[in-house]
């Protein structure tokens, strides 16, 4: 797929995924897009791998998982609405098709407590220990990233990932935008609880001000700022998600914070004068 398409696919993927609570037709997709409605599904599938229907309802039932796991207050009706679902019944069902349970079910099985599961291993176990999370205010970041649209490995990274942060480097380099004091960032945008891990895309990204513009495969796009709880990581890589895991479940119910639905963020170095992994998990103070 040529770049064209990939900047204007990107567009419409994060415009879903800001605006979930909204009626998303075909035609108001389309336009943000800039295309005619008939080709904009094409395009999409060929992108995707799925219809324009079947991703909205996928990250939908992704942001429902969250809030019926980390707000109890929220019946399934409200939860239902604030996903952009038009009824409870139709919610119930969708749910259930992706992940296997109904909301009401999958919220009592899987109820977040202070209580720190045992599925860990012990290097998890010995990492977290070490772990010093701190809240921290983020302004808005402007970043040019790289879309791995092809998922992860269950081994580990995908090579795709290592490829578009090589492409972005590129990218930067050619237009003189490459500030060696800056971190890379990565951020997951699908969850692996409801998504096969192959299907879960990831933004590889990079702080740039307003003198780089998109062009290639590299895009554009402002991350919104915020409280988040960060903590650094000096094990290998391949624990952030066991580790994002761990501070989910241990210690947020046990702080004075709740779950924020921005996208979570790990930031490391360029090399190896840049030791560590930083990882952002976004949250607000308790209603």
């Amino acid at each position: 797929m040529n770049s064209d398409h990939i900047q204007r696919m990107n567009t419409v993927m994060n415009f879903i995924a800001d605006n979930l609570g909204e009626i998303l037709t075909i035609p108001v997709l389309a336009e943000q897009g800039h295309y005619a409605p008939y080709h904009f599904q094409r395009v999409f599938k060929a992108y995707a791998g799925v219809t324009v229907n079947d991703f909205i309802t996928r990250m939908r039932i992704q942001h429902a998982r969250k809030m019926l796991l980390f707000q109890s207050g929220l019946d399934i009706t409200s939860v239902a609405i604030v996903c952009g679902f038009n009824s409870s019944a139709n919610f119930s069902r969708k749910f259930k098709s992706l992940v296997g349970l109904k909301p009401t079910e999958y919220r009592n099985k899987y109820r977040v407590t202070s209580s720190l599961p045992k599925k860990f291993s012990p290097e998890v176990y010995a990492e977290a220990s070490r772990l010093q999370i701190r809240i921290k205010e983020t302004p808005p970041m402007r970043v040019a990233y790289v879309r791995h649209m092809h998922g992860f490995l269950k081994s580990g990274m995908h090579p795709g990932i290592q490829q578009a942060y090589s492409k972005l480097y590129r990218y930067l380099l050619k237009n003189n935008a490459l500030n060696e004091r800056e971190r890379l960032i990565g951020i997951s945008l699908d969850d692996p609880y409801v998504i096969p891990i192959q299907s879960c895309r990831f933004d590889a990204c990079f702080p740039c001000d307003e003198r780089l513009f998109p062009g290639e495969d590299v895009c554009i796009r402002t991350i919104p700022g915020g409280l988040c709880a960060v903590a650094e990581l000096d094990g290998p890589r391949e624990l952030v998600w066991d580790l994002m895991h761990y501070m989910h479940v241990d210690w947020l119910p046990k702080s004075r914070y709740e779950l924020d639905y921005r996208p979570f963020m790990e930031m490391f170095g360029q090399c190896a004068a840049q030791p560590g992994t930083h990882v952002y998990m976004p949250v607000q103070l308790k209603a």
